[in-house]
């Protein structure tokens, strides 16, 4: 973890301290994973609250015949 981090901050500072150098698309695909990821996590939260835990399997899943006969 610490070399990804020393890399990727090697990679937009060239290697200096008084300079950042981020293309403006980086930026935005940056910024856009994070809002995605973010809304990835916390739009489930309602239909999770709906469905009874003993109604997933291991991993998680809803049962099939929770969903068909529900």
């Amino acid at each position: 973890m610490l070399i990804a981090l020393l890399g990727t901050y090697l990679l937009v500072t060239k290697g200096r301290l008084d300079s950042l150098q981020l293309a403006p698309g980086a930026v935005f695909w940056g910024v856009g994973a994070g809002v995605s990821q973010a809304l990835y996590t916390l739009i489930p939260i309602p239909l999770l609250k709906k469905v009874r835990c003993q109604d997933l399997d291991w991993l998680g899943h809803a049962r099939w015949q929770f969903i068909i006969y529900a």
